[in-house]
């Protein structure tokens, strides 16, 4: 088969393309035609699964990989492996905010009777299917949302609404995030599941995404202070000229956090835990290295592994996913999501300095991969050239 790829969408195509055509590949605009080696698309439905040549096309996006980005199929997921006695060494509630699938009949019940119990809590409430936090809204007001569901309930039983096609999940808001400069973040991060016979699955690190507007724990009319992504960003009336601090990298974290400002963020307990990496930047550096980091894999690799048995395995199919976490003041790590088809825009200098050299190690590392399964189906190995990915799981 000719070296041929087709990209489809607007995400991140100069970062794919570029490589490819170095190494003396053809483009194709044909959306329909199945003579590619390579197919990377934004939506599912751009792929027609069942003209899938195992073994001799390359594609990014394994048919069942919802196991792990649908927000309620992750749910599901981290669920059925805890219930299944997998030998795994995290508990979901470890990491993963109190989540209810809210068009679940017996979840709802379950959800309204935690509102019973806790009436003063504050949840996050999000559509399943969306990424870009479309569709978010913060739930202050626990009593009041509760009547609307009833409500919402009722009016589909009398007929006068349909019931919402896509569903919806209600996550416990972490009302005391860690803040800098005053405003909320989040991390993203990254794993390639490089290959699925054997898996082979890596890790890497990511930058920070910043509001561009103050924290208020007790003000949720400005979503623009509780949504850190950039789609929620854009709304801010000065983003254009401000664009630049909504997007930190790794190292400005950890410089952050050996000042006094980053220390006074902490909780008094999260201090004292912290105080051996406070007195020099080369500490904070390795504890976000080292100690932040094995974290996020901990919890990647749980959620692999998790989603392991759902995966299609049939050789070709690879996926890049954005693992989206949170820190609270007690510098406790939540994994709020997992993004397919992660946002690939070089808008920011953190993703300047971080998207192309990444997406060009991930083309490496899949042609390598591929060639090794041309000459050897039996025996994969993980490349000796992988960039700055480290591995997360190799499958003996």
């Amino acid at each position: 088969m000719a070296k041929v790829f087709f990209i489809g969408g607007n995400n991140g195509v100069g970062l794919i393309e570029e490589p490819l055509l170095e190494r003396g590949w053809v483009r194709i605009d044909d959306p329909n035609s199945t003579e590619f080696m390579l197919k990377w698309v934004e939506l599912r439905k751009q792929i027609d699964f069942r003209a899938f040549k195992s073994g001799k096309q390359l594609i990014a996006r394994n048919p069942n990989i919802s196991a792990l980005t649908s927000k309620s199929r992750l749910i599901d997921t981290l669920r059925n492996a805890e219930s299944r006695s997998l030998k795994l060494r995290l508990k979901m509630a470890s990491f993963f905010p109190e989540t209810f699938k809210l068009d679940d009949s017996r979840e709802r019940i379950q959800f309204l009777e935690t509102v019973r119990k806790d009436p003063t809590a504050i949840w996050i409430c999000k559509p399943s299917g969306m990424n870009q936090g479309k569709g978010i809204f913060i739930v202050h007001n626990s009593q009041a949302f509760v009547k609307q569901l009833k409500e919402e309930d009722k009016e589909v039983k009398q007929g006068i609404k349909a019931r919402t096609t896509m569903t919806r999940i209600i996550q416990r808001y972490i009302c005391r995030p860690l803040l800098l400069m005053k405003r909320k973040f989040d991390i993203r991060a990254y794993m390639l599941i490089a290959w699925t016979r054997p898996f082979i699955v890596l890790f890497h690190h990511g930058y920070l995404r910043l509001s561009l507007s103050e924290y208020q724990s007790d003000n949720f009319e400005d979503s623009t202070a509780h949504l850190t992504n950039q789609y929620q960003q854009k709304r801010v009336k000065d983003f254009s000229t401000r664009m630049h601090d909504s997007m930190w990298t790794m190292e400005q974290f950890a410089s952050y956090l050996a000042t006094d400002e980053g220390i006074d963020a902490m909780s008094t307990e999260a201090q004292a835990k912290f105080a051996r990496y406070a007195d020099r930047p080369s500490e904070t550096s390795r504890w976000v290295d080292e100690i932040l980091t094995s974290q996020m894999k901990d919890i990647m690799r749980h959620c692999f592994l998790s989603a392991r048995p759902q995966l299609d395995t049939r050789p070709g199919f690879f996926d890049l996913l954005g693992f989206d976490f949170m820190i609270d003041d007690n510098l406790h790590l939540w994994l709020i999501e997992v993004n397919v088809n992660p946002a690939l825009h070089t808008t920011c200098k953190p993703c300047q300095d971080l998207l192309p050299n990444m997406i060009r190690s991930v083309l490496t590392i899949e042609l390598d991969i591929f060639q090794q399964y041309k000459k050897s189906k039996s025996t994969i190995r993980v490349p000796d050239c992988i960039g700055s990915f480290s591995l997360l799981f190799h499958e003996k």
